[in-house]
């Protein structure tokens, strides 16, 4: 499950309840409880084809201090136990586990898995998730998979894995409680250093049972989530992420010994600068395109600012594929992708804002997220809202919003995947 952090009202949070109700422990790998093997429907979803029996998320934040300098780093052990209530339910056994490869930064490591069968005189069969059978899945240069199958898996089944993730930064990913088939429990554990400050928000209809405690130099926040129904994908609904109950993690700030405070959440104008500076997107744009010879050849008869916008637009658009939608970063490079003639969204719209900025137009990057990929959260920052890069173009004060991805949309419409979603507009520099 590829996890997004959008955004909702943030006066859900009464849906917290300090004092715990329920049992909220789990299993030990391996052992399984009698009333699991029992189990022939879920209560409280009667439908269900399957049922998350408990899904887990331990993170552990730390860092390193050493010649004012601080390292951070973060471990998050996960665990997932289902159990598979009839035929419609078995292609739950498919798994996969996305992850940021870009800059090596996060690994997953230490994958396990079993499949349980259990026979009507009580044996258990015990069926291990062999290695050979884990595979990895570049789905794009700064994004892959780990995706495996568990064997033997039918009506009856119990299945479990478990795995780390080690991160070398901060990584506040949040955690979704729900998901599409119903879940019996939902725990979500984030353990941090006395120097963080960090806020949590839990953006929830259901209720949250929420534990906080101190040990020594940490701080323990645990909030656990019960009987939560399956979310189906139904037609109509725009991202089924934004309708998840979940909790959000944001960094504030860390105060280190002797050192003032260092805010860790970025300003929109900051992280705009950062991708301004980055080798993958800002520094594209100081590269120049040749072999432009047919276009130029069409602007120099052409005066009028919105007819040499539509010429540039439609250039592009003849000229190029687009080998990833989702993907507003330059893979190989924007001089690469026009010498192919294909790209990333990025690529693309990075070669159609840079050619209309030598037809002398004023062009701004923009970026936004299409309706698959959820709403925005306007009020936190972050690089991973995004997945399109936008052509934001100003002709006699009115605008016009271009991606050359779109081979059917006219210059004068707004592309259909990013109506109504905020836009992250670039400030104009020389």
């Amino acid at each position: 499950m590829n996890l997004r952090i959008p955004t909702l009202t943030v006066f859900l949070l009464a849906a917290l309840s300090v004092n715990a109700q329920k049992d909220t422990t789990v299993a030990a790998f391996g052992k399984i409880r009698p009333d699991e093997i029992a189990l022939k429907q879920c209560e409280f979803d009667k439908n269900a084809s399957a049922v998350i029996l408990f899904s887990t998320s331990d993170v552990f934040f730390s860092f390193s201090y050493m010649a004012n300098n601080a390292n951070f780093y973060t471990v998050t052990e996960e665990r997932v136990r289902i159990k598979i209530l009839n035929e419609k339910g078995v292609g739950q056994g498919d798994i996969h586990i996305p992850y940021a490869r870009a800059g090596n930064l996060e690994r997953i490591k230490n994958i396990s898995g079993q499949t349980y069968n259990f026979s009507p005189n009580g044996e258990v069969t015990i069926s291990k998730l062999d290695n050979a059978s884990i595979f990895e899945k570049k789905n794009s240069r700064n994004q892959s998979e780990i995706a495996f199958t568990f064997p033997d898996v039918k009506p009856g089944s119990i299945i479990e894995y478990k795995f780390q993730r080690e991160y070398s930064n901060l990584n506040a990913r949040g955690w979704y409680f729900q998901a599409e088939i119903p879940v019996k429990l939902s725990r979500y554990t984030v353990s941090f250093p006395n120097e963080f400050e960090i806020t949590t928000s839990a953006l929830c209809t259901l209720p949250v049972q929420f534990q906080d405690q101190s040990r020594k130099d940490r701080q323990i926040r645990t909030y656990v989530m019960t009987d939560i129904p399956g979310l189906r994908d139904e037609p109509y609904i725009s991202c089924i992420y934004d309708y998840l109950q979940r909790i959000e993690l944001n960094f504030l700030a860390a105060k280190f010994s002797g050192m003032q405070r260092q805010n860790l959440t970025p300003t929109w104008g900051q992280l705009t600068d950062r991708l301004n500076q980055h080798n993958d997107f800002g520094m594209q744009f100081y590269k120049n395109l040749s072999g432009t010879e047919e276009l130029d050849a069409q602007l120099a008869t052409v005066k009028d600012p919105l007819r040499r916008m539509k010429m540039v637009y439609n250039y592009v658009r003849k000229n190029m594929a687009c080998s990833d939608r989702d993907n507003y970063l330059a893979n190989e490079g924007m001089k690469n992708a026009w010498k192919e003639k294909t790209g990333t969204q990025g690529e693309v719209n990075m070669i159609l804002i840079s050619l209309l900025k030598e037809a002398k137009l004023k062009v701004r990057p923009m970026l936004a997220s299409s309706t698959e990929h959820g709403l925005v959260n306007m009020v936190i920052p972050g690089y991973g809202q995004f997945n399109r890069l936008l052509a934001h173009v100003t002709i006699d004060e009115k605008v016009y919003v271009l991606d050359a991805t779109e081979k059917y949309t006219a210059p004068g419409l707004i592309p259909h995947d990013v109506m109504y979603s905020q836009g992250l507009l670039f400030p104009e520099k020389n």
